[in-house]
């Protein structure tokens, strides 16, 4: 009976560890395959961190060097128009103002634009600006070189607004034809900038 009670004693013993190695065989199985599985997933989510700070790295110095050539070439464009603005004000600036300062090449200038201005009117209701700096030395030449139309209305007023040159218009009209050495020297850089640019810096 001992005996008998021994041996099943035994074979369940028996049987419950097998049973145990079996359970503890497919724990440890799943555990490591459960591993394995967080360990791809790990390396996955690794791999894709890398590929985007990869891919905001480049689009980045994409972006910089773009960035920094445009502004490369906005700084050049700017020094190469500064360049070029010191050497039309040396070249235009003076040498026009000289010129309209002058009385009597002021006197030229309005006597021409009279004779075409009065040539399509009869109407002498001018008003003729002359700069201040220069009343002196304008007024005796202009009163006798327009005395005959100062007589039919034409009048002379001087004015601090600009330094050489005059403006002429109606009287009454809100408008007035600008010849002053801003207005010429103006034109002139407009027409000789592009070619000044195309002289110093090519095409």
């Amino acid at each position: 009976m001992d005996n008998k009670i021994a041996e099943l004693a035994q074979s369940i013993y028996k049987e419950g560890v097998e049973k145990a190695e079996i359970e503890s065989r497919r724990i440890i199985d799943n555990a490591e395959t459960r591993s394995k599985q967080i360990l791809d997933k790990a390396r996955q989510d690794a791999d894709s961190l890398l590929a985007e700070a990869r891919r905001k790295a480049d689009e980045l110095k994409s972006n910089t060097d773009a960035e920094v050539k445009l502004s490369g070439q906005q700084a050049l464009a700017s020094l190469k128009q500064k360049i070029a603005d010191l050497i039309l004000l040396k070249s235009v600036d003076a040498p026009v103002k000289s010129l309209l300062s002058d009385p009597a090449v002021i006197k030229e200038f309005v006597l021409l634009v009279l004779q075409n201005w009065t040539a399509s009117t009869a109407s002498f209701d001018l008003l003729i600006l002359l700069p201040e700096n220069k009343r002196k030395e304008l007024e005796a030449t202009m009163s006798s070189a327009l005395q005959s139309m100062l007589k039919k209305g034409l009048e002379i007023r001087y004015t601090d607004e600009f330094q050489a040159g005059f403006q002429i218009g109606p009287k009454a009209a809100s408008y007035k034809i600008s010849m002053t050495d801003s207005d010429f020297s103006e034109f002139f850089k407009a027409f000789l900038r592009p070619r000044t640019r195309d002289f110093l810096f090519g095409k």
